[in-house]
């Protein structure tokens, strides 16, 4: 049987084709990036989790996809090519057939895998700055007269910087660029704009994870950046379109973006949240389970003491920086605020509208797929993907199955709705004991 390379597998026909996941890659596959006719599809094949933007090894016979395999990056100075092997960050590496690597100074990625490369250097990810404001002409701190500019940027972690820039070579307003010191003027910075920027319209007046195509054929993947302007002064990062807070907004609101070298998909994304929203009934806000208080922190770089909690985030048991002093509510939250250092300022117990909370006291759980009966309470109607959460006396944390909810209970159980209005359950978290 021949079987071909290819380029362009979708995400349906990985869908399509699990069944035929048992059969060999073979040498002659290349990289490709899932996506199907603007829908992305958050898919498993041959027992690995692929989402959008993903680089992946696939092998077709004909139409059929016969096997899939994950790619890593390798990232490092190309120091020797000798023949077909590349030495990448001290790393010996063969270059598939058609690959162009070659000795270059500057540190490369490459997608790899079982000690081949199978693409071509790309620049390690930039440190973009996005241009917030711009002063008015200044007068001479440079020493032969030369007057300046104030410009106010917020980097890829959220925080702002007040640089000098020569007047005659000032950024724009609202474009992102990479900043270097002036080799003429030491107190002053130089702005290259980004190649990639680029702006337009968020599509359906909204940021979602649901809607990983923000803007007309643009889209974020697991590793594109958000930074989002929450208030005066203050901005909110997320990492993945997956983790990205929701907001829906009442007019166009535009995007502003920074796409990857011959891609489609955005490596950071800006947008000014303070405006046009819809309010706060329609703006999804971050969602934590707050488990206890773990301790004290300080941020060096911020000159800035916070409190540390432990809480559940996006699934996982982690730890949130809050600001210093604040009373966090244990259980379901949303947080409402950050303040300029990026820590939670406030909260609000998530009990109603989208949420509910109810204690039980050897209360009966019940369960039949897709109901759930709290007696004396509700039936629940969870959707097929729903997470289940339970949390015991020393806050360990288990996702497990609904089923896992059935007996009796004593504790604190919290729900999370698909919305305000439609009330299939999403989320369970149970805190307390069960006996079956």
């Amino acid at each position: 049987t021949t079987v071909t390379a290819v380029r362009d597998l979708t995400a349906s026909q990985i869908k399509a084709n699990e069944n035929d996941a048992d059969a060999q890659i073979v040498a002659a596959t290349k990289n490709i990036t899932l996506e199907d006719l603007g829908t992305v599809y958050n898919t498993k094949f041959a027992g690995f989790n692929y989402s959008v933007g993903d680089k992946v090894l696939v092998a077709k016979n004909g139409a059929t996809v016969l096997a899939s395999k994950p790619t890593t990056t390798a990232s490092g100075v190309v120091t020797k090519v000798s023949g077909n092997v590349a030495t990448v960050g001290g790393t010996d590496y063969t270059v598939v057939t058609g690959v162009n690597v070659s000795a270059a100074k500057g540190e490369k990625s490459f997608v790899v895998a079982d000690g081949f490369i199978w693409d071509a250097s790309q620049a390690v990810s930039t440190d973009y700055v996005f241009v917030v404001a711009v002063g008015s002409v200044q007068g001479d701190d440079v020493v032969d007269g030369t007057k300046y500019k104030s410009v106010k940027y917020v980097d890829k972690t959220g925080n702002t910087s007040i640089v000098k820039v020569a007047e005659n070579s000032a950024p724009t307003k609202d474009e992102w660029y990479t900043v270097s010191d002036d080799a003429t003027y030491p107190t002053l910075k130089v702005f290259t704009q980004a190649t990639g920027f680029n702006s337009g319209n968020m599509l359906n007046n909204k940021l979602d994870k649901t809607q990983p195509y923000f803007s007309d054929g643009i889209y974020a993947d697991n590793n594109t950046v958000f930074v989002l302007k929450t208030g005066t002064n203050t901005y909110k990062t997320y990492t993945g379109i997956s983790n990205v807070a929701g907001y829906t907004f009442s007019a166009a609101k535009l995007a502003y973006w920074v796409a990857k070298s011959g891609s489609s998909i955005a490596e950071v994304v800006y947008v000014d949240c303070t405006s046009n929203a819809a309010g706060s009934s329609t703006a999804a806000k971050d969602v934590i389970y707050v488990l206890s208080k773990a301790g004290d922190g300080y941020d060096a770089e911020k000159d800035a003491s916070y409190d540390i909690y432990n809480a559940i985030v996006n699934g996982e048991k982690d730890t949130v920086k809050v600001r210093k002093g604040y009373s966090m509510t244990d259980g379901l939250v949303t947080v409402d605020s950050y303040d300029a250092n990026g820590f939670v300022n406030t909260v609000s117990p998530a009990t109603s509208g989208s949420y509910a909370k109810q204690s039980l006291s050897g209360t009966t759980i019940a369960y039949s797929s897709p109901s759930m009966l709290v007696n004396g309470w509700q039936v629940l109607l969870l959707a097929d993907d729903c997470a289940v959460y339970t949390i015991d006396a020393n806050d360990t944390v288990a996702s497990v199955g609904a089923a896992d909810l059935v007996g009796t209970a004593t504790g604190d159980i919290y729900v999370v709705y698909a919305s305000a209005t439609n009330h299939t359950v999403t989320a369970i978290y149970f805190d307390g004991s069960i006996t079956a």
